[in-house]
């Protein structure tokens, strides 16, 4: 039977009494029962594991960034396998009640997974878009384009006096 997620971290906060002997600030942090010194161990190990899993994809976004794409190192079918991986992972972990500490892990691969996702997204359009774009029009066009944006963006605020009649001050310039 399905529980909420509140009931399940509810549940382990429930079974303190049963944890008398165990660590303390493990219990209350991770929910986890840790009394024997194997247990400590196996409970480092797994956090060091949890730590390091934790760090993976970020070198990737970052490379992604600096170059401005990553269709060339990373396929879309891999990308959706990895995220539809990661949310039946997570969605197990709700359903069988698992530490808390396994479900914050599953939530935080899918917003790695939503993260990596949208910067291939957002970087296939955009360079897409740009590519287009510059092949349709020439490099000319667009950067008088671009010039002439830049114009029109910062003289909007900067320089509007000097297209209109009204001087720097507000007052009207007379006609000469």
């Amino acid at each position: 039977m399905f529980r909420p997620l509140a009931m399940v971290l509810t549940n382990v906060i429930a079974d303190a009494e049963n944890c008398t002997n165990g660590v303390a600030w493990i219990f209350q942090t991770f929910g986890q029962c840790v009394e024997t010194n194997v247990e400590y161990g196996a409970f480092v190990l797994g956090f060091i594991s949890f730590l390091l899993w934790l760090l993976p994809v970020l070198p990737q976004i970052y490379q992604n960034y600096k170059r401005g794409h990553c269709d060339d190192a990373l396929s879309l079918f891999f990308l959706i396998f990895w995220f539809l991986g990661d949310s039946l992972n997570l969605s197990g972990a709700i359903l069988a009640q698992q530490l808390p500490i396994q479900v914050y892990t599953g939530v935080y691969f899918i917003i790695q997974d939503c993260l990596i996702l949208g910067q291939y997204y957002y970087l296939q359009v955009y360079n897409g878009w740009r590519v287009t774009l510059f092949r349709e029009l020439g490099r000319p066009t667009v950067s008088c384009f671009m010039f002439l944006g830049l114009v029109t963006i910062f003289g909007a605020e900067n320089g509007a006096f000097l297209l209109s009649n009204t001087s720097a001050n507000g007052t009207r310039a007379k006609k000469p």
